[in-house]
């Protein structure tokens, strides 16, 4: 899935992220893979990234 990019100054930036503990990792497969999706998607649109 392609997700929506924030750009700087956005406040989602700004908030302090949940600790992640090797029993998390396991489920994070579907978040790496929208990033990945999510950067081939901006590549493609700009021509960089």
């Amino acid at each position: 899935m392609i997700r929506e990019i924030l750009l700087l100054g956005d406040p989602r930036l700004y908030e302090t992220s949940a600790p992640v503990t090797r029993s998390d990792v396991s489920e994070l497969a579907p978040v790496v893979e929208d990033l990945h999706d999510t950067l081939l998607e901006f590549r493609r649109r700009y021509g960089a990234g």
